[in-house]
């Protein structure tokens, strides 16, 4: 496109940048920042660095970039001084931008959500068809777990030893799950969804057999706890595997590069935020998953462990703006 083009496409864009950063100067902080302007100072500071790079590399006019250089130079001063305050940006980003970011990017989380549940779904299916093409979808020490709720030596719930293991192994396993999930969007997200196929038809065949040797009021209890945390945890990863292999396949209007560090911000971030979720998931599968507790007691909690990461993940961002009211009044 020519400059005449390029500045009607883009103008907009960049005014609106320049409003929110001169409140912010003029207010010396993000802090008298309206909930929109705070979600879209990132993505409008992130096109203006994309149009000034392709301002450079298509030889518009001197001025224009200047005046795009200063616009970028003053929107990432305060970006990235806002959120490298210390323990209080980290903190605000746990409280604020995670999930925010989460449900800005809930398309892809969604489409990983989607890719698991078809996964099990195909899996369980296939293993009901033929028992045989277990052998596809389970093996190692999840196996040997089956094996054992298979003989019918538990009736009520796994020992501690066997709590431990299993523990162990779902920890480790999730974790290097929400990784790989994120890494694989350099794949293009080929990899990512195979991780993720690859977990969701374990899920699919392992809860067909549990089904059919009736030892659900085992199972459920020992899983749902950390269970439910993990499983959101690892669809948030494949989420952002998703968005970094749309932004390598599927650039759209920017160049691919800058696509790439675009949605790469993003992903990182929602890797981070899942890291705390982890933590959390960890500490409740050592402590309470496989307890001697009663499995009312354990579903309940696990319940009550989706109501507050759903309300965590999804409330409604105005409680923001009403806590930065009473915190300024």
């Amino acid at each position: 496109m020519d400059e005449r083009d390029f500045l009607l496409k883009k103008q907009a864009n960049w005014n609106q940048l320049l409003q929110i950063v001169n409140r912010c100067r003029a207010s010396r902080g993000v802090h008298k920042l309206s909930r929109e302007e705070l979600e879209m100072l990132g993505p409008l500071y992130r096109r203006a660095a994309s149009d000034l790079a392709y301002a450079r590399a298509h030889a518009i006019s001197e001025p224009l970039i200047i005046y795009l250089n200063n616009l970028v130079g003053r929107a990432h001063a305060l970006l990235y001084q806002t959120e490298s305050a210390g323990w209080r940006g980290m903190i605000e980003f746990i409280r604020w931008g995670f999930p925010a970011l989460v449900r800005r990017r809930i398309g892809y989380v969604l489409v990983a959500f989607g890719i698991t549940i078809l996964s099990a779904i195909f899996a369980a299916a296939m293993t009901q068809h033929d028992p045989r093409n277990l052998d596809f979808f389970v093996g190692g020490a999840p196996r040997q777990w089956l094996r054992h709720w298979e003989t019918g030596r538990v009736t009520h719930r796994i020992s501690n030893a066997q709590g431990e293991a299993m523990s162990f192994f779902i920890m480790t396993n999730n974790i290097y799950i929400s990784i790989m999930a994120f890494l694989g969007g350099i794949t293009g997200a080929l990899f990512t969804v195979y991780m993720l196929y690859q977990n969701g038809a374990m899920l699919g065949a392992y809860v067909l057999e549990i089904s059919k040797v009736h030892q659900n009021l085992t199972f459920w209890p020992a899983i749902l706890p950390h269970g439910i945390i993990e499983l959101t945890s690892i669809f948030i990863a494949g989420g952002a595997g998703l968005l970094l292999g749309q932004a390598i396949l599927a650039p759209g209007e920017y160049r691919r590069r800058d696509a790439i560090a675009i949605a790469g911000r993003d992903a990182v971030q929602m890797v981070l935020g899942v890291i705390p979720l982890l933590v959390i998931a960890g500490t409740i599968e050592g402590f309470l998953s496989h307890s001697t507790l009663s499995a009312p007691v354990r579903l309940t909690f696990a319940a009550l462990t989706a109501v507050a990461l759903y309300g965590y993940l999804f409330r409604s961002p105005d409680i923001k703006e009403a806590s930065h009211r009473k915190n300024r009044s």
